[in-house]
């Protein structure tokens, strides 16, 4: 089905980690929250997305411009293992877009297509249900793949209407003074 759940079936933690066994050309991540944990490298989210970007997936990283100045290094050590990060106020917006690689799907993937998952979970342990956390209560859509584009285009325009990461932290740093 296309609705994804986080406190019973589709989980849609469990759909997440069915992408890591995919080569992707991007991956698109839009959350005003992040358990930036979930991002290091030791978290199987995070090392899904090292591998990616091993693997010339682009990676972006689309999050909320309130985040404090503590956080600065983590978005920094993502932006050097390859992870693209922006920076928009307002954001409200939760996407999660996988595009992908057609070509390198083996005889089991055949039917896993490129599809974007719209809804109420931010990247989070209980926004998305991932290990141990009690989840809150979230529903997301899978969108159909006909609407893959339109997301597509969507994240797209955050991206350049966005602060990326050397701006964001110039404006972070000049506030300071």
């Amino acid at each position: 089905g296309c609705l994804l759940k986080t406190t019973e079936a589709n989980f849609i933690s469990r759909h997440i980690e069915s992408m890591y066994h995919l080569r992707h050309n991007e991956i698109y991540i839009v959350s005003p929250f992040i358990d930036l944990p979930l991002l290091e490298s030791r978290h199987g989210f995070g090392r899904f997305l090292d591998r990616a970007v091993e693997e010339d997936t682009v990676v972006v990283l689309v999050t909320s411009s309130e985040q404090q100045e503590d956080r600065l290094p983590a978005f920094k050590n993502l932006e050097e293992r390859g992870i693209n990060v922006y920076f928009l106020s307002r954001l409200h917006t939760k996407l999660y877009l996988f595009d992908v690689d057609l070509a390198a799907r083996n005889v089991w993937q055949q039917g896993v297509y490129s599809h974007a998952i719209v809804g109420s979970s931010n990247l989070t342990y209980p926004g998305l249900g991932f290990d141990d956390t009690k989840p809150n209560e979230e529903l997301n859509c899978r969108l159909p793949y006909e609407m893959f584009e339109e997301a597509q285009r969507y994240v797209t325009r955050l991206t350049m209407i966005a602060d990326d990461y050397k701006k964001y932290e110039f404006n972070i740093r000049s506030r300071r003074q």
